[in-house]
C-alpha cells in the first residue's frame, strides 16, 4: 500500500521550484552572477548575438600617412647643339685653261708667285718678279715654244729711254708669248728683289717674269715644249 504524498509537498510554492533550479544549475539566485543573469531565462539558454566587427580596411596596413600633393614635373631644358664652326673653302683660281695639262706653271701676279704642277700636284712654287708699271706682264694663257741657254739679251729701246737696259747674259730663258716675253733669270737681280711688291721695285722686269738662278736650274728641263703657261692677277 503507498504511502500517500504529503500534501504539503503538493503545495510547495512556485517560488520553491524556482530555488532548487537555480541550485541545481550551479548559482545562487542572491549570487549575482550577470552571466546567469544573461543566459538562464526561465530555462531557456540565448546564445548572445555577435558583436558587430568593423570592416577591415584592406588599403591600409599601418595608421593613415598623408601624402604631400605630388609636385609638378618640370621638363628639362633640351640644350642647344654647340654649333660646329664650318671652315670657309679658299678661293679656287678658275683656270680657262690647262684642265687635264701634263705639265702646268701658274703665275699669280698678285703674290708674285710661280707655281708649277704636274697631274694637279705641285712640283715647286717660288717667288718671283714681274713687268714694271707701264710695262706690265700680259696675263692669260700661253705656252712655251722657245727655249734657250746662255743667250744675251738687248734692250729694245735706245740709250736715253727710260726703259733701256744694257746687254746681259741670261743663263736660262723659255718664251710663252712672241715679242720678247720670257720666263728667265737676271743675272742683275738679288735674291731679295723677288716676291710681294718687286713689281713696282728697281729691279721689275720690263715685261717678263724673273726667276731666281736655283729654281729655274730645276724648272727649265722639267718644262717641255707646249708646257701651259697661265699668269693671272
Amino acid at each position: 500500500m503507498s504511502k500517500p504524498i504529503p500534501m504539503a509537498w503538493l503545495a510547495l510554492p512556485a517560488f520553491g521550484l524556482a530555488l532548487i533550479m537555480a541550485v541545481t544549475v550551479g548559482g545562487s539566485p542572491t549570487s549575482g552572477s550577470p552571466v546567469l543573469a544573461q543566459a538562464v531565462v526561465a530555462g531557456t539558454v540565448h546564445t548572445p548575438l555577435p558583436t558587430s566587427s568593423p570592416t577591415l580596411d584592406v588599403t591600409q596596413s599601418g595608421p593613415a600617412v598623408i601624402l604631400p600633393p605630388p609636385a609638378t614635373q618640370v621638363p628639362a631644358a633640351t640644350p642647344f647643339p654647340t654649333p660646329t664652326p664650318t671652315p670657309r673653302p679658299q678661293p679656287v683660281v678658275a683656270r680657262p685653261c690647262g684642265a687635264g695639262a701634263a705639265n702646268l706653271i701658274d703665275v699669280d701676279l698678285s703674290t708674285q708667285e710661280l707655281v708649277a704642277e704636274a697631274g694637279g700636284q705641285v712640283v715647286l712654287s717660288t717667288p718671283i718678279t714681274s713687268g714694271m708699271p707701264g710695262l706690265r706682264t700680259p696675263t692669260g694663257c700661253f705656252s712655251i715654244y722657245r727655249k734657250l741657254t746662255n743667250t744675251v739679251f738687248t734692250s729694245p729701246w735706245p740709250p736715253g729711254s727710260q726703259y733701256y737696259y744694257s746687254p746681259m747674259q741670261v743663263a736660262y730663258a723659255m718664251e710663252f708669248l712672241g715679242g720678247g716675253f720670257f720666263l728667265h733669270t737676271d743675272p742683275n737681280e738679288p735674291d731679295s728683289a723677288f716676291g710681294p711688291g718687286s713689281e713696282d721695285g728697281p729691279d721689275a722686269s720690263h715685261g717678263c717674269v724673273h726667276v731666281p738662278l736655283d729654281v729655274m736650274t730645276q724648272l727649265f728641263p722639267w718644262t717641255p715644249y707646249g708646257t701651259v703657261v697661265y699668269i693671272h692677277y
